[in-house]
């Protein structure tokens, strides 16, 4: 029997292959907002992806433009959804809770941000993104 996480996992683990090891923490923080533009995708790489660590800019549109995302707006891409569960869960397993909770509350700061500023993202869209947000921080919590 199959498990539902194996064709999602598939493509997480092509993804990593064809461009390393490195690329994987990239995902994982990506797979915290719902919607990501190359913006946030840019400040979650910069933030957390320091040091040795680092990747360079490319990885950004490298991530944006595999198979794990799709384009859902103007400059807006999502994870599907049992890839996103499946990052999520690697994450957690190999940083902890405090790395979740880390990364919802930099997204929380940079909503609070975009909310204050021009954006994209519609009133339902934003509110979908805190919602995410602070569901990670309450994971954090547990």
């Amino acid at each position: 029997m199959t498990d539902s996480r194996d064709i999602p996992r598939a493509r997480v683990e092509r993804f990593v292959r064809r461009f390393g090891e490195p690329y994987r923490k990239l995902a994982w923080y990506a797979a915290l907002p719902l919607i990501l533009t190359p913006e946030l995708l840019d400040h979650l790489r910069v933030h957390f992806l320091r040091g040795p660590d680092a990747l360079p800019w490319i990885s950004e549109a490298d991530l944006l433009l595999s198979e794990l995302c799709q384009p859902v707006g103007h400059e807006q891409y999502a994870l599907d959804q049992d890839v996103r569960a499946v990052l999520i869960a690697e994450m957690r397993a190999q940083l902890g809770e405090d790395a979740l909770g880390e990364g919802a509350k930099l997204l929380l700061r940079y909503l609070k941000r975009l909310n204050e500023s021009d954006t994209d993202l519609s009133p339902e869209e934003m509110q979908a993104e805190q919602w995410s947000a602070m569901g990670a921080a309450l994971l954090e919590r547990r």
